[in-house]
């Protein structure tokens, strides 16, 4: 794995109330909310690419998480689970988009892939793996390369993000306590099926222990995620960090001075990416996320391995989603061994030791990762010199041997966060 890492912009990547309940009329009793709530769901998995689920999610997420609360059974749980995951996976992609055009050009929105991908397997870009693993969420969660140029007028505030991550969060929660609550080991003999949103015609797959242990296991990895990053204080006001000053302007004086510009100039000022008041706790319950996540994975490949393929039709959803005991058992071992043991990661195309466990144990703040430097300029760029030993090269213990932060070359008229990012995109191992 080649990864970059980037922890300025992590969360405005996401914004806004995205599983906030519908508005609806017309509840009832239990099973008419149940049977309606499961019929929005299969036309929304059952509506073409191009076309928009929301209404029919937000209505399937109301209607069954009220049965489940009137009356809570299995299949109403399994109902409830795929539709709000589903919901949350819509609404990041509608929002954000798996790509993002910014002056111009088109890049890409990895954490919002990874994370439709994990909500939505049937959406899925890539083949499920470790991809959302701990040394992702570390290294490369944040956005491949990092997401430059974040002063837009439209962009969300700090506090919009926040509050944004919180709600989603809870969301996600609310998935997890279902399933945790209602007795999935039931599923698998319902008989509940929903529409297969990867066939035609009208074909259904089987709702299965399995299946719901992959959707359980999925939230926890993105709340893992969540809590990560609502460990940090990511707040600040704009009247204290102009984001769209230019390099030239910022650090043209620098560049005739010679002087070393302390890393504190890249950013707000503190406490932004210190720990936040509930930081520790938000982190440990990452961890805590992570762990929970693999052995919901693990114990999905099992059962998977146990009811063996589907006769006839319709199929099991994970087996209909190619998503195979043996990748699902792999990405639990990944996590566990993240988590337990050193893992070699190439950054920079060098070779160096990952312990994240310890990493999540005893977290602190993320401002004393980034270099002071140097500036020098010609016809127009900028030159920034990271200055060695002025900074944590193991960023916490996260990195056994350490990494480097390698020389940057921009524009002047590109700004602080372009610096940062760029920064952050050229770490390079020890």
């Amino acid at each position: 794995m080649n990864k970059s890492l980037s922890i300025i912009g992590l969360a405005a990547l996401l914004l806004g109330g995205c599983a906030g309940s519908a508005t609806l009329s017309g509840l009832t009793d239990p099973a008419t909310n149940s049977v309606q709530g499961q019929a929005a769901l299969d036309t929304a998995l059952g509506l073409p690419s191009t076309a928009d689920p929301t209404q029919q999610l937000s209505d399937a997420v109301y209607k069954l998480n009220t049965a489940y609360s009137q009356e809570p059974t299995p299949t109403r749980a399994a109902g409830f689970a795929i539709a709000s995951t589903a919901k949350l996976a819509n609404d990041l992609a509608t929002l954000f988009g798996t790509e993002i055009s910014r002056g111009g050009k088109t890049i890409p929105n990895p954490t919002v892939r990874h994370i439709v991908s994990l909500l939505a397997p049937w959406r899925s870009e890539e083949t499920y793996s470790a991809s959302f693993s701990p040394v992702s969420l570390l290294t490369d969660s944040l956005s491949s390369p990092a997401e430059s140029s974040r002063a837009y007028p439209d962009d969300p505030t700090p506090v919009q993000v926040k509050t944004a991550l919180e709600a989603t969060r809870s969301d996600l929660n609310r998935i997890v306590s279902v399933l945790s609550d209602a007795n999935i080991d039931a599923i698998s003999a319902a008989n509940f099926s929903v529409i297969d949103p990867k066939g035609t015609g009208g074909a259904r797959t089987k709702i299965g222990k399995a299946d719901l242990l992959i959707l359980r296991g999925n939230a926890k990895l993105i709340c893992s995620y969540l809590n990560f990053v609502l460990g940090y204080d990511i707040t600040f006001s704009s009247s204290s960090f102009d984001s769209s000053k230019t390099l030239a302007a910022e650090f043209g004086p620098d560049a005739t001075s010679g002087a070393t510009v302390v890393s504190t100039r890249l950013l707000p000022p503190a406490p932004f990416l210190g720990l936040a008041s509930e930081g520790a706790a938000n982190i440990a319950n990452a961890k805590a996320n992570l762990l929970a996540a693999s052995a919901d994975l693990g114990a999905a490949a099992t059962d998977i391995t146990s009811r063996g393929a589907s006769t006839g039709s319709p199929r099991w959803f994970a087996e209909a989603l190619k998503l195979s005991a043996a990748d699902l058992s792999n990405v639990s071992n990944e996590l566990s061994g993240y988590l337990t043991t050193q893992t070699n990661v190439t950054i920079g195309g060098v070779s160096t030791g990952v312990t994240v466990g310890d990493f999540l144990t005893s977290p602190s703040a993320l401002r004393g990762y980034l270099p002071s430097f140097t500036v020098s300029s010609s016809a127009g760029n900028y030159t920034f010199t990271p200055v060695e030993g002025s900074y944590d090269a193991k960023f916490g213990n996260l990195f056994s041997t350490g990494v480097r932060f390698r020389p940057v070359t921009l524009n002047g008229s590109k700004n602080r966060l372009d610096l940062l990012a760029e920064f952050l995109n050229n770490l390079q191992g020890k």
